[in-house]
């Protein structure tokens, strides 16, 4: 949905509605995208107590990295469990090699959750 605000192109990207009639107190905290309208990352309607985000939550946004993680963990214990139990040449190989991407999906991932909630805080400063 594309807003016109005092001169600005403001462009919410949520799917709720948004209850705002003549009169209402409304805030919007927007990002600047280049070539591009603002993008709203909080929208809120101080008369009707109404407020949306649009930044996934740290742990959503960290969730895909953790999953990954934890499978190629399982992968390079089952791959060293295979190579101690059945001598099979290269095993060694895969189980470091997952267990080393598991540690930078891991990393990643704490990276994601640290921005987001430095976003999150950022927003609440903002909306305060």
């Amino acid at each position: 949905m594309l807003l016109e605000v005092k001169g600005y192109t403001i462009k919410l990207v949520s799917n709720d509605y948004i209850a705002v009639a003549l009169g209402d107190d409304v805030r919007a905290i927007c990002e600047v995208v280049t070539n591009a309208p603002l993008l709203v990352c909080e929208w809120s309607n101080i008369t009707r107590k109404i407020r949306f985000r649009t930044v996934p939550m740290p742990l959503t946004a960290a969730a895909t990295a953790i999953g990954l993680a934890a499978i190629f963990v399982l992968l390079g214990l089952v791959c060293l469990y295979a190579f101690t139990r059945y001598d099979v040449e290269g095993l060694q190989w895969w189980a470091f090699s997952a267990v080393a991407l598991a540690a930078v999906l891991t990393i990643n991932g704490m990276h994601t959750a640290d921005r987001m909630t430095r976003i999150h805080a950022e927003l609440d400063r903002l909306a305060a």
